[in-house]
């Protein structure tokens, strides 16, 4: 379910664009669309006929035949949107990447949790100072190499599942990968600690950085998502205009067997 709402909203995203960046163009094909709605519309009403010529739809059939058009419409509309494909996903890489992430206060304790009972059950840090999540604590101790590794790690790779899970569709195209942002983030928590020996590294650095290099390394892959977004949306086209389809046919084709 994630996955489609994800490839609807980017497909929404698409067609914004164009009318905000093609106002002309999208009036032209809007109009364009309304026609070949009409033409589905009437092929929809008479392609039955071709095998049933007593054949009459009901009411109900040109409900399906006007829900076929509708569909036609919206279709012509995001196909056309598409060219703006690249553009959409950026624009939702770089919300996920400054706002659902860095609001996600669920995913942020969660992750807090797994990374401070990490690193005491590496027990090389001193943890007399520094509660634990359920007491409100919101601080790590890292100070060996080790804790730096493990807090890079576990940012790094929660990151990539949040995105995968806040954008199920995008992310079956462009694979985001953890081990340069873990990489990264450990060497600014060991830059942080050789210019403060007594600081605290906030994992809030973490978050933005992961979040910043993420972005970055799916930027790179953006020109695949046109051409996978085109072909997946002409499928569903097909798919979607077969069920009013095949309804009327499948009646039309009852309807002869009862004449015979």
């Amino acid at each position: 379910m994630n996955l489609l709402k994800d490839l609807f909203v980017l497909l929404i995203t698409c067609v914004e664009k164009l009318a905000a960046l093609r106002a002309y163009n999208f009036r032209i094909v809007l109009i364009i669309g309304c026609l070949l709605g009409i033409v589905c519309w009437i092929a929809c009403s008479y392609y039955s006929r071709l095998w049933n010529l007593r054949y009459r739809i009901t009411i109900m059939h040109h409900i399906l035949c006007g829900i076929a058009a509708i569909l036609t419409l919206v279709f012509t509309l995001v196909f056309s949107g598409l060219q703006y494909t690249k553009e959409a996903a950026s624009v939702l890489i770089d919300i996920w990447q400054k706002v659902e992430i860095n609001l996600d206060e669920n995913w942020k304790h969660r992750t807090f949790e797994k990374a401070y009972n990490k690193i005491k059950a590496l027990n090389i840090e001193d943890f007399s100072k520094y509660p634990s999540p359920a007491e409100g604590g919101r601080v790590i101790p890292t100070t060996k190499n080790e804790s730096y590794n493990a807090v890079a790690e576990i940012y790094a790779n929660e990151a990539v599942q949040h995105f995968k899970e806040a954008h199920s569709y995008l992310s079956k195209i462009l694979w985001a990968k953890s081990d340069l942002p873990a990489d990264v983030i450990y060497n600014d928590i060991e830059r942080f600690f050789k210019a403060n020996r007594d600081g605290k590294y906030s994992t809030e650095e973490a978050i933005l950085l992961a979040g910043k290099l993420i972005k970055q390394g799916l930027d790179l892959q953006l020109p695949r998502v046109v051409t996978i977004s085109q072909i997946v949306t002409v499928i569903l086209f097909f798919l979607v205009q077969s069920i009013p389809f095949g309804l009327i046919g499948y009646s039309a084709y009852k309807d002869l067997k009862i004449t015979t």
